[in-house]
């Protein structure tokens, strides 16, 4: 049996928004030094969901030095409109599992 060379990140981030609106978004960034840079750095990553449902769309943008310039990324992610143990109102929830050493640019979106 062979092994995976994966290493996955997991990402459960919920909001208290239960709105349907098309430029509802989730903005995550990711600093890979805590550096202090008053620009994006070459570390640092960026990932933007814009919408709901299946007309929901995924942008990851990479630091350049001075600005964001897209990538792209090995991502696998999901959003719901449920409940949660923390939150008992409807409400979002947006689910990400990051390859962190793949290198196909597959944006692969399951939602509900």
């Amino acid at each position: 049996m062979g092994f995976s060379t994966s290493v996955f990140e997991n990402i459960l981030v919920e909001t208290s928004d239960a709105t349907d609106d098309a430029g509802d978004y989730f903005e995550i960034c990711f600093d890979g030094t805590p550096n202090s840079g008053t620009a994006p750095q070459t570390d640092d990553f960026r990932v933007v969901i814009t919408g709901h449902g299946a007309t929901a769309t995924i942008q990851w943008y990479v630091g350049t030095g001075t600005a964001w310039a897209t990538t792209t990324a090995s991502v696998t992610w999901a959003q719901s409109l449920s409940t949660s143990p923390k939150i008992s109102a409807p409400h979002y929830i947006l689910e990400m599992q990051i390859d962190k050493q793949g290198t196909a640019p597959t944006l692969a979106c399951n939602l509900p």
